[in-house]
């Protein structure tokens, strides 16, 4: 059974997020093998270099929740910018594993969708939160 082993959160800018853009985007800037499950929800299967799936989260929720997440996390350390970034999240991916993949590969993915998107980044199998600040390839994983 897969477990949620990670959340993006983000605020949708100019362009519209897509799975089929999020899977060009994994394929040709990540070295990603994937490919669609549909749903319900849609999914994208990410086979290789680690196997996990991820899918969007935008329902009407996700900004109450954000909100919620911002207030817990800033009651433990105060303002940050990742506080303040959640504060105007609408839009979140969820990724899901049967198990958290712990490995370096797992690592560079969620950092680069995470600075692809302009998000925050909540780890929860290894219980922190990460900004990854927008740079070179990075920061062009979604604005082609």
């Amino acid at each position: 059974m897969s477990t949620e082993f990670a959340r993006i959160w983000y605020r949708p800018g100019a362009r519209t997020v897509s799975l089929d853009l999020l899977q060009k985007r994994l394929q040709d800037h990540l070295g990603c093998l994937c490919d669609r499950d549909p749903g319900p929800p849609d999914r994208l299967r990410i086979t290789a270099p680690v196997a996990f799936s991820l899918f969007i989260d935008n329902s009407d929720a996700v900004a109450e929740q954000a909100g919620l997440f911002a207030d817990r996390l800033e009651a433990h350390t105060g303002p940050t910018g990742a506080t303040s970034m959640l504060r105007t999240c609408t839009r979140r991916l969820i990724l899901e594993a049967g198990g958290a993949p712990d490995n370096p590969a797992a690592q560079r993915i969620l950092v680069g969708l995470t600075s692809g998107l302009n998000g925050v980044c909540e780890d929860l199998a290894h219980n922190r939160v990460v900004m990854a600040p927008r740079k070179n390839l990075l920061n062009r994983l979604l604005r082609r």
